[in-house]
């Protein structure tokens, strides 16, 4: 999969997603986790600092720390589209769960790709980012 999919690049995008399609900008703060049972609910806190109302992509990411090793380096595990007039702040929530900690072995064939196997993230071991363009 080097090489092939945004979750092995080493280097960052040359045109990020949905870059150039907003006339506003949005600031993020204070991205927290709590953990609830088998659920991850992290959250976000988000302010429009434009001078438009707008609409943007909360994406979360998660990476392993066996990144690079078999394991992508990033993988986006959730997003959330939320509209913001300019100058509201809101609280974006996005949830994770077990499935989202699972990987697919990259030099597996089609039939064996149906076998999901635990990452480190299942002992507690990950890290989380949550950006915009």
């Amino acid at each position: 999969m080097r090489g092939r999919t945004y979750r092995y690049m080493e280097k960052g995008p040359l045109f990020p997603f949905s870059f150039g399609l907003s006339y506003t900008e949005h600031e993020y703060q204070a991205l927290d986790y709590k953990i609830l049972g088998d659920t991850i609910i992290t959250e976000v806190k988000i302010t429009n600092v434009g001078n438009f109302d707008a609409d943007e992509v909360v994406q979360l990411y998660i990476s392993s720390p066996l990144a690079g090793k078999g394991y992508p380096l990033h993988q986006l595990s959730s997003f959330k589209r939320v509209k913001l007039k300019s100058g509201e702040t809101s609280i974006v929530g996005l949830k994770l769960t077990k499935g989202n900690f699972m990987r697919i072995p990259a030099n597996s064939d089609t039939q064996s790709r149906a076998k999901r196997t635990p990452s480190p993230a299942e002992n507690g071991q990950f890290s989380y980012r949550s950006f915009s363009h």
